[in-house]
């Protein structure tokens, strides 16, 4: 039996998803630059709901027919675009090889991309095959991006800032309302552990929430939170 069927959740409510907390004004700000037909980039450290923006941005647009996601960091710095566009990686390469036009393209982890691909893209967004571009990545600065991409973007670089410990509890009473199990001191030194990383926070929560109700816990304990994170040394 899982813990949270004590609890009478039908499933974990801490299961990592793509459900976006905190984020509706930036998730709003994408949706007008994707209709806009412009360059956006999403600046934000693993686990701040970058990814989660660009799949709820895929739900919104994803109907139209004429989404590309596509995750970088599947293909490495190496790989030439035009590769991809030709049929070589599947969807991504049948879809352009239609030579459709005006296409969203959404891209996870654009940090993996290298300059030369980059300006294939900005070749393809000024033909007007491709209407608007997503770049998700953990930092602006470090992209290979050359100016003339860099100038496309301009200032529509929407830098993530991670949950406030506040916002941190306020989420755990958003996905599991009345659950005594965690106190809000213990949301917050679970976050804290999480280094501000939502999928380890949530990972975190449910470990120590097991813990809890396989030793009879009523709250969640200190060393239950250490185990969670795989501390047995008290550090």
């Amino acid at each position: 039996m899982a813990w949270y069927d004590d609890y009478d959740f039908s499933d974990d409510p801490f299961a990592v998803s793509e459900r976006v907390y905190g984020l509706d004004k930036v998730f709003d700000e994408l949706v007008y630059r994707v209709e806009s037909g412009s360059m956006a980039y999403i600046e934000g450290k693993d686990g701040s709901g970058k990814t989660a923006l660009v799949r709820k941005l895929i739900g919104e647009f994803g109907g139209k027919g004429k989404v590309i996601l596509f995750d970088c960091g599947q293909i490495g710095r190496k790989v030439n675009i035009e590769g991809l566009m030709k049929g070589k990686y599947g969807l991504f390469g049948r879809v352009f090889g239609a030579v459709p036009r005006d296409m969203m393209l959404f891209l996870d982890n654009a940090n993996q991309l290298s300059k030369k691909n980059c300006e294939r893209i900005k070749y393809y967004f000024d033909s007007n095959y491709i209407k608007s571009v997503v770049f998700t990545g953990t930092s602006y600065a470090r992209a290979k991006f050359s100016k003339s991409v860099r100038d496309r973007i301009g200032d529509r670089v929407i830098r993530l800032k991670p949950l406030t410990p506040e916002q941190a509890v306020e989420l755990v009473n958003e996905r599991a309302p009345g659950l005594k199990l965690l106190s809000e001191d213990a949301i917050k030194k679970i976050y804290k552990r999480s280094g501000s990383n939502v999928r380890m926070f949530l990972t975190g929560l449910s470990a120590a929430c097991a813990s809890a109700v396989n030793e009879g816990s009523g709250q969640v304990s200190d060393e239950q939170i250490k185990k969670a994170f795989g501390d047995t040394d008290g550090q």
